[in-house]
């Protein structure tokens, strides 16, 4: 990002329909400056897909923030596709 931006709320979602089905929960974290405090951003479960901070909040996410993607997924018996990049670009 170009600039330092606070965060009021995040929903997290997968793709649908096959994302659904394979994900079974996920994390979004900002990760701390320096191996410092990770912060949690969004959840992903069941029947938790976003986050509002309470009103007059906000959470600071700084332009060279980095912000850390965990995804756990459930065994299916279909063939999902394998993007070739984690962003699912080829």
């Amino acid at each position: 990002m170009p600039k330092d931006r606070y965060l009021r709320a995040a929903e997290f979602k997968t793709a649908y329909p096959l994302g659904k089905k394979v994900v079974h929960h996920g994390h979004v974290t900002l990760a701390g400056e320096d191996g410092g405090r990770t912060v949690p951003l969004a959840r992903y479960g069941v029947g938790k897909t976003w986050e509002i901070f309470p009103e007059g909040t906000a959470l600071l996410i700084p332009a060279q923030g980095t912000i850390e993607w965990n995804l756990h997924y459930a065994p299916i018996s279909l063939s999902a596709y394998q993007p070739s990049s984690p962003c699912g670009r080829g």
